[in-house]
């Protein structure tokens, strides 16, 4: 998508955000970890096979740029050891990963210490949001928790050349621009 560090940077400073976010989720444009929409497509067929409630899949992060968006990473380019960020749009996904994730905290909070319900507080701000992760699932049995961990080492494959992959469930589009618009706004505070 980009050729250099300093194109991605400009194009950062002289855009919109809402500008940036049409561009990068264009689902014409192909992600910048990928050779062909082909490949992109093989890559998405066991994603869409796992979760059939997915309303759209998206490649965010380095991995559709070609740079991070992260200003702590310093605009940091897509490598060998970049993750694949999936982004996995589907409200009834998002819905049943909060329900599992409410049901194990209303039988537990109150046995949780204060630092463990302190460091769960971030994930509700994320749920709050819009998306969430089954691995926020406290309970490791959870068979939902267990196929999502272990689905995801299986697109770890050769077509990302055994990159690690990471997928959150958003609740729907907009909270995905939402999402990427504050590391947007993020990085134009610093560039």
């Amino acid at each position: 998508m980009y050729s250099t560090k300093d194109a991605f940077i400009d194009d950062l400073r002289k855009s919109a955000a809402a500008e940036l976010l049409d561009k990068w989720f264009d689902s014409t444009s192909l992600p910048f970890a990928f050779k062909s929409h082909l490949e992109l497509d093989d890559f998405y067929k066991p994603i869409k096979a796992d979760w059939p409630a997915t309303e759209h899949l998206l490649i965010g992060g380095s991995g559709a740029t070609g740079f991070s968006l992260n200003p702590e990473k310093q605009f940091k380019v897509f490598s060998e050891k970049s993750d694949i960020d999936v982004i996995n749009v589907s409200a009834e996904h998002f819905s049943e990963v909060w329900e599992r994730i409410r049901l194990f905290h209303r039988k537990h909070w109150y046995q949780f210490s204060y630092t463990t319900r302190k460091s769960l507080k971030r994930n509700g701000e994320n749920i709050y949001s819009g998306f969430v992760s089954p691995k926020w699932i406290l309970n490791e049995r959870d068979d939902l928790r267990f196929k999502f961990v272990t689905r995801l080492q299986l697109y770890s494959n050769t077509i990302v050349k055994f990159r690690t992959v990471n997928m959150l469930f958003f609740k729907n589009i907009e909270e995905v621009r939402d999402y990427y618009r504050r590391g947007i706004e993020a990085s134009k505070r610093i560039i």
